[in-house]
């Protein structure tokens, strides 16, 4: 199974828990509203406001998962820029590796680090533009 395949069914698995956890909340409010006596004025509020409180919670939830999922990227990709620059780091260390091959891991590390620099540039654009 590729990586594509596993990121579509995981994100269909999760929209449909989305999904589930957003009729529950509005089956709740029904079911409320079901034992609610007649002569209670909520009760008829509540069964009109199921079904928009079933979307909100729905976009609540999906936007909480995505940003959740944005994060935990973002923390990867992090940590893994981390890594590779102690890695370098550890190597041009080693006595046993030639000058020429550590100046390509200078380099390496540069572009490591300036990639990481971009990264935040653009975030930052986005940042703003959302706004």
């Amino acid at each position: 199974m590729t990586d594509t395949t596993k990121q579509s069914l995981y994100d269909t698995i999760a929209s449909n828990r989305e999904d589930i956890a957003s009729i529950g909340g509005g089956i709740i409010l029904v079911k409320l509203a079901e034992n609610l006596p007649d002569s209670n004025i909520y009760k008829s509020w509540l069964i009109i406001l199921a079904p928009p409180f079933t979307l909100l919670l729905k976009s609540i939830l999906s936007t909480t998962v995505n940003n959740f999922r944005y994060y935990l990227r973002k923390r990867k990709q992090h940590r893994t820029q981390l890594s590779a620059i102690q890695r370098i780091d550890m190597l041009l260390k080693d006595a046993y590796i030639s000058n020429e091959k550590k100046e390509d891991l200078k380099e390496i590390r540069q572009q490591v680090q300036l990639s990481a620099v971009k990264e935040l540039i653009m975030e930052l654009k986005e940042t703003f533009t959302w706004w």
